[in-house]
């Protein structure tokens, strides 16, 4: 079972393939109103969510990555703790991808106002 993000409670719930609990959601700040918001103003807040969120995908993936290391009690892991390790790498370097990708879209739109595709 995945823990909230937040308060760290165990939780089967996920927004944004994030582990949140419903305290944690219910309370969590809820975007702007985006009907009354400019095109600018909309594309920015887009762009801040998706690197918010992929900021706290990486989190929970460090956190599992941490998990994993500190579990495999020895230096030498056995064969299926070697590739329990390689599974957690891989999903971390997603996650740290999809940061890296996220904030070079908001950077783009930030500097020189290039709206990505998906959002036209």
């Amino acid at each position: 079972m995945a823990t909230c993000v937040f308060c760290g409670n165990p939780t089967e719930v996920y927004n944004d393939r994030v582990p949140v609990c419903l305290d944690c959601d219910k309370h969590r700040q809820r975007p702007p109103d985006t009907k009354s918001m400019t095109t600018t103003d909309r594309v920015r807040q887009v762009l801040q969510d998706e690197v918010t969120a992929a900021k706290q995908r990486l989190d929970v993936s460090t956190a599992k990555f941490d998990e994993v290391i500190q579990d495999i009690p020895s230096g030498i892991p056995h064969s299926d703790g070697a590739q329990r390790i390689w599974n957690v790498s891989r999903a971390h370097a997603l996650a740290r991808g999809d940061l890296m990708t996220a904030i070079r879209r908001l950077n783009a739109f930030v500097v020189h106002g290039t709206i990505p595709e998906d959002l036209k």
